[in-house]
């Protein structure tokens, strides 16, 4: 029963982690529209408990968030800030400036590829070893 513990676990973990990262581009497209400062700070915590969850229970060595290199922790950190962080650059930057809605539709596309290299990056991480 311990490996149907640990896959339910892994699959809770990243429910709460894709809950956190839906809820953050609403932050990002919302609220930071009514009050900016709330909706970067409400945007910071919510990543940091991203970032934290992914540390404690995706972690190597059983999950201890101790062991990772320096590589794995500047792509947790890329992979977890920069898709909607960046979204919300084109959202409060470049829309207002830019008449063409065009250009900040496209740069909003890359949102989408690097949220999926961000679930390729955990399913990799979580795979057993063999």
């Amino acid at each position: 029963w311990i490996g149907y513990d640990a896959y339910a676990r892994v699959c809770m973990s990243l429910g709460v982690n894709q809950m956190l990262q839906a809820l953050s581009y609403y932050v990002v497209g919302l609220v930071a529209q009514k009050s900016l400062f709330a909706g970067i700070a409400v945007f910071f915590a919510l990543k940091s408990l991203s970032c934290l969850l992914v540390m404690l229970d995706v972690g190597p060595e059983g999950g201890s968030g101790h062991g990772y290199s320096k590589k794995e922790l500047f792509s947790v950190f890329i992979f977890t800030f920069f898709p909607s962080g960046f979204a919300g650059v084109v959202l409060w930057v470049l829309e207002p400036r830019n008449p063409e809605k065009f250009v900040p539709e496209m740069m909003v596309t890359l949102c989408y590829f690097l949220h999926g290299g961000w679930l390729l990056y955990i399913l990799r991480e979580v795979q057993p070893a063999t």
